[in-house]
């Protein structure tokens, strides 16, 4: 019983960051988690009294507490993935020309953390901080790939209203994309907006979980091949499993 609360908790949490500061209501929560009105109430209410989570003043909305926030920065004192990838994200804007980006999983979105501006003209540029929904873009869906098959459905099915703004990234490309990814190992997608193809892989620690995702876009017309890329990022990405496990071990000690 203990083990389901924290798994239902868990995902309230998650829906919840969706949100950011403007928060959202209990029928929202309620109709993304799929859990009963009166047991969502009771574990807002608990989360509430842990700092987890809070109201918005003069709303009924619910939004991501000030604890949350504690807790992260005390996991980025010992652990900063941003500092360990950017000798990494270095490289792969020297060997490419472009702007290369780190981005990882905030619940049912993918984050960017960190990019580092290519020499090149990047019209798909994406800023640290700015978030989209898991399965949009190629390290979104590199992070998706890397899932187990429930979680997938999960979280397709969680942003599936989401998605209609970009019919490039529909729930049935988005499970084609993910099988596509599984089958080589990164994320090719072409941009019909722009002359540019995104591509991303997922940064797994030794059980295959996805610790993070690194990505770039590369001009259609370039000498790169998109196939070079993609294997460029997955060399990468598997060097810098190894970093940030490493610095893990050294930190625990």
């Amino acid at each position: 019983m203990g083990a389901r609360a924290i798994s239902r908790a868990a995902l309230v949490l998650r829906a919840l960051a969706v949100y950011g500061e403007t928060g959202c209501s209990l029928g929202v929560v309620a109709e993304r988690t799929k859990l009963p009105k009166a047991t969502l109430h009771r574990i807002l209410s608990a989360l509430i009294a842990e700092r987890l989570v809070d109201r918005r003043p003069h709303s009924r909305d619910y939004r991501i507490g000030s604890e949350i926030f504690s807790i992260a920065i005390s996991a980025g004192k010992h652990l900063d993935l941003r500092v360990i990838a950017r000798p990494f994200l270095a490289q792969l804007r020297k060997e490419t020309r472009q702007t290369s980006y780190l981005a990882v999983r905030s619940g049912y979105d993918a984050l960017c953390i960190d990019c580092l501006a290519g020499g090149l003209a990047d019209d798909t540029s994406i800023e640290p901080g700015s978030r989209v929904p898991l399965g949009i873009g190629a390290m979104g869906i590199s992070i998706l790939a890397a899932l187990r098959d429930n979680e997938v459905e999960e979280i397709i099915d969680f942003n599936e209203d989401r998605l209609d703004f970009d019919q490039e990234f529909d729930s049935a490309n988005i499970r084609d994309a993910v099988r596509r990814t599984r089958r080589k190992g990164y994320t090719a997608i072409s941009y019909s907006r722009v002359p540019r193809c995104g591509v991303g892989a997922a940064v797994l620690d030794d059980r295959g979980i996805p610790l993070a995702a690194i990505g770039l876009t590369v001009p259609i017309e370039s000498g790169r091949g998109i196939d070079e890329a993609g294997e460029l990022l997955k060399s990468i990405g598997r060097r810098l499993a190894a970093e940030i496990e490493l610095e893990a071990i050294v930190d625990a000690r």
